[in-house]
């Protein structure tokens, strides 16, 4: 588990019953019905693992993200966690408002890449369910997945492949990308409870 708190963030122990949702949380929320399959949504975790991944960039904000899918009505987020107690790790589907509970995250913004071809985004996202958490983070396999690397992808099948600056990491074999480095992809629109990102960059790798 300390390996996956480089890049994703693990539920925090049990707290108190009531936390409060961010006003970053509430706008997220209440654009939801603006948002398209695509969008990526970030979150801050309120846990130990989460401060890990928040020290891997200067000024970072976010401890991971996910990728919107509609279904129907309702505005799903995929992404990619390690296991956790009672719940399985790997590619998960859950609801928004589920996925930016407070309990779980205490800011969070979304972004828009325009010009996606949402057709291929949207096929390719619904064939990593289930696909397992990469414990290894290793960007050059797609065997396993972490969260950004997931979101990576997911850009490349919908036609717009990214370089973006990478964090080398003790006990790791290749370096990574952070969720905070996404906020940095050329043409990246804000929506809602975002800042002007600023990632520190070092090393550009490009998404296979």
């Amino acid at each position: 588990m300390l390996l996956a708190a480089l890049l994703c963030s693990c539920r925090p122990a049990p707290g108190p019953a009531v936390l409060p949702t961010s006003s970053e949380q509430q706008a997220v929320l209440a654009q939801a019905g603006q948002l398209r399959d695509g969008d990526l949504v970030f979150r801050r975790g309120r846990d130990l693992m989460s401060s890990l991944v928040l020290r891997q960039g200067r000024a970072s904000r976010f401890s991971h993200v996910g990728m919107v899918l509609r279904e129907g009505g309702q505005v799903t987020i995929v992404h990619a966690m390690p296991d956790e107690p009672g719940s399985p790790g790997g590619v998960r589907q859950e609801l928004l408002a589920d996925f930016l509970a407070p309990a779980l995250a205490s800011d969070a913004a979304s972004y828009r890449l325009p010009g996606l071809d949402a057709a291929a985004l949207r096929a390719w996202l619904q064939e990593q369910h289930g696909k397992p958490f990469d414990m290894r983070f290793v960007l050059s396999d797609a065997g396993a997945l972490y969260c950004s690397e997931l979101v990576l992808r997911a850009l490349a099948a919908g036609g717009q492949p990214q370089r973006l600056a990478t964090v080398s990491a003790p006990l790791l074999d290749e370096p990574v990308v952070t969720p905070d480095a996404l906020r940095a992809i050329s043409g990246l629109q804000p929506l809602a409870g975002a800042s002007a990102p600023t990632p520190a960059p070092m090393r550009a790798v490009a998404a296979p």
